[in-house]
């Protein structure tokens, strides 16, 4: 995936004033974790959740994307062994439904959920609309918290 994304020690930053916000979820704070940075790991998803179960036997580790990544998630790296091991949550987006079948994912030995309830709100924001409005000097105001547009301004990231 030829991204043009901001160095690690940019994207850990933001990470960490987006976790300082305080989100929380109905099951509980979410943390920043540096593992992947830490440990020097390859990027995969499958190489993360097996490091994380393993330093964390206690908790049930799964992750989540948004339905834009159906098309191309037979492109990532060990995707079969990553949904028979573990849960993956899908979240609508606009513009890209969540028809299982129709990307040959709908097998019972394959995890997955998808994130269903009446107050979801349907939104076509994601990383690469904020990198490509930055790029082309549009505002990101609303699409991200305050304090990490000014980091991406500050810091130039993005142009």
């Amino acid at each position: 995936f030829d991204k043009k994304m901001a160095e690690v020690k940019h994207r850990e930053t933001m990470t960490k004033m987006l976790t300082r916000n305080k989100l929380k979820s109905s099951r509980g704070e979410l943390k920043y974790c540096n593992e992947e940075v830490e440990n020097k790991l390859s990027g995969e998803t499958l190489e993360l959740m097996d490091l994380l179960t393993k330093k964390h036997p206690e908790h049930k580790f799964s992750f989540i994307i948004g339905s834009d990544n159906l098309p191309s998630f037979k492109k990532w790296s060990c995707w079969e062994k990553l949904v028979k091991k573990y849960l993956l949550w899908i979240v609508s987006r606009a513009g890209y439904d969540i028809d299982l079948k129709k990307y040959g994912l709908d097998k019972p030995k394959y995890k997955f959920k998808i994130v269903e309830h009446p107050l979801l709100i349907v939104t076509n924001i994601s990383s690469t609309i904020i990198r490509n409005r930055v790029k082309q000097g549009l505002s990101i105001t609303n699409l991200v918290p305050r304090n990490i547009k000014n980091y991406i301004i500050k810091h130039g990231l993005y142009k």
